[in-house]
């Protein structure tokens, strides 16, 4: 997989996204599809996809990856709260604003808390000005000023 993450940090997409689907058929077979790995290569996939601008092929692999790591790692874990922060920017690139607000609730609901992530990441410009993202940003902030939740990198 570090080869395939090297092509993809070089810009090297399409050949990246092969030699992920190599590996997650490998891990698949070895692991079965509940596995940590094969969550993150579900998630390596779908970044692979959010930079080819299939975003609607990114969320179904962020979705698979949010699944997984819902049943293994837990709801809370902070790469499930990722997945779940990235699927509802995916959907809301989509043009998917109620679906993008489900996702980001639950995410919001199991703890996620990067407040700066929430007030500036472009791929939710889609969800601005509508209040329930303006509910959600202001229950991240006061759970933030609280020192509660999990904090994304």
């Amino acid at each position: 997989m570090n080869l395939a993450l090297v092509k993809k940090d070089s810009g090297r997409y399409e050949e990246a996204d092969q030699q992920l689907q190599e590996v997650l058929a490998l891990q698949i077979k070895k692991f079965g599809r509940k596995h940590p790995d094969v969550a993150l290569t579900l998630y390596n996939l779908a970044d692979v996809q959010m930079r080819l601008t299939k975003y609607g092929e990114a969320a179904g692999y962020f979705r698979q990856a949010l699944e997984i790591q819902k049943s293994v790692l837990g709801p809370g874990h902070p790469d499930t709260l990722d997945s779940w922060y990235n699927l509802a920017c995916m959907m809301s690139l989509e043009g998917d604003r109620a679906g993008a607000l489900k996702e980001l609730q639950g995410a919001v609901d199991a703890g996620y808390a990067d407040v700066h992530a929430m007030e500036t990441d472009e791929q939710l410009n889609g969800l601005r000005g509508d209040a329930r993202f303006s509910g959600l940003l202001a229950e991240v902030k006061e759970r933030a000023a609280k020192g509660q939740g999990k904090k994304q990198g």
